[in-house]
């Protein structure tokens, strides 16, 4: 049992210094968050263990958001320090069903908005305007997202 939990700890100290997020991206989280997991990106691309470990330990959210970034031209590999994702839930419309869980994902790093901007024009990607923000659909995910 000891050695078990001394290979875990050995193998995850990758993981164990804590991501930091920005403070927009602090605030993109619901106040009202159920579980928050936030993966220091970068530090997992440079470590050889915690890349053998990343399809068993990521959650399932995180490698959806992580494949819908790919798919939506971002070089993720390069590009990001930091994913996340916050799980919350919402009061049915109605007030009478079910709570709705929903899911913020969050990527924080030096991406290049100019050609991912200019990359969803050719596709002719038409955003919904919130507020002062453009929320453009990540192809056929389902997922949206916006700088």
């Amino acid at each position: 049992m000891t050695a078990a939990l001394a290979a875990t700890l050995a193998l995850t100290a990758p993981f164990a210094h804590a991501a930091g997020l920005s403070s927009d991206a602090k605030a993109s989280i619901p106040h009202d968050v159920q579980q928050l997991i936030v993966v220091d990106y970068r530090a997992m691309q440079n470590s050889p263990a915690a890349m053998s470990l990343k399809d068993r330990v990521m959650p399932p959210e995180l490698k959806r958001l992580e494949s819908a970034l790919v798919t939506s031209g971002l070089k993720v590999d390069a590009d990001a320090d930091v994913l996340a994702f916050a799980a919350f839930r919402v009061a049915s419309p109605d007030g009478k069903g079910a709570d709705t869980a929903r899911i913020v994902g969050i990527a924080q790093g030096q991406f290049h908005t100019h050609d991912i901007m200019a990359s969803w024009t050719k596709t002719k990607a038409k955003p919904l305007v919130i507020r002062n923000n453009s929320i453009y659909p990540m192809g056929a995910t389902g997922l949206t997202w916006c700088f």
